[in-house]
């Protein structure tokens, strides 16, 4: 629940007790009846608004509300380019191209342009559009899938792989790499 607007007049005060009887940020908040964080709060935007005391009497109520408390400036004023969607789904089917591949190439672009979670929001909104033909989603470590790519498997990952294999095998004798490879079988080595 928001908080209550303070009036005018309690301001005025805070600024009088501040700037004409030099008080503490503690004494003028007993005496008005607000917290001291509340008063630092008014004496510091005062002070970025160039407001001292005495007020200048130009300052009404509403003018003086109005330079304490100027409107936020609106996040629909920053125009930042979108990034194209088609070209990424294209991109992405290229060997060993990423999501955040793509996205460095789109920053180094566009240097104020989105950020990753919304790039990837604005790619998986896409996504959502296209025709919906077989489309699954993965999950880490659910399911073990073998890859026909043309990736070689260097002597770590060929190790990675066998110690993978026997432990979903249940600690049986698991095929060796060249016996995958008798069968036409070759395993992506993905990273």
């Amino acid at each position: 629940m928001p908080t209550e607007k303070v009036s005018m007049r309690k301001i005025m005060e805070v600024l009088r007790l501040h700037y004409e009887q030099g008080c503490s940020n503690r004494d003028i908040a007993l005496s008005v009846g607000i917290s001291p964080s509340t008063v630092s709060t008014y004496l510091t935007r005062a002070k970025i608004a160039g407001i001292s005391w005495p007020m200048s009497s130009e300052y009404d109520e509403d003018s003086l509300y109005s330079c304490l408390f100027p409107p936020a400036p609106s996040s629909k004023s920053i125009q930042r380019p979108l990034p194209d969607t088609t070209l990424i789904h294209q991109e992405l089917k290229h060997k060993g191209v990423t999501l955040f591949l793509l996205w460095h190439d789109y920053r180094s672009r566009y240097p104020d342009g989105y950020g990753y979670s919304r790039f990837c929001e604005i790619y998986r909104e896409f996504v959502g559009k296209l025709k919906p033909s077989m489309r699954m989603t993965h999950y880490a470590g659910d399911k073990l899938f073998v890859d026909y790519s043309e990736r070689s498997l260097g002597l770590i990952k060929k190790q990675a792989l066998y110690t993978m294999l026997r432990f979903l095998w249940q600690y049986s004798e698991p095929p060796t790499i060249p016996m995958l490879r008798q069968q036409k079988i070759k395993v992506c080595a993905t990273g």
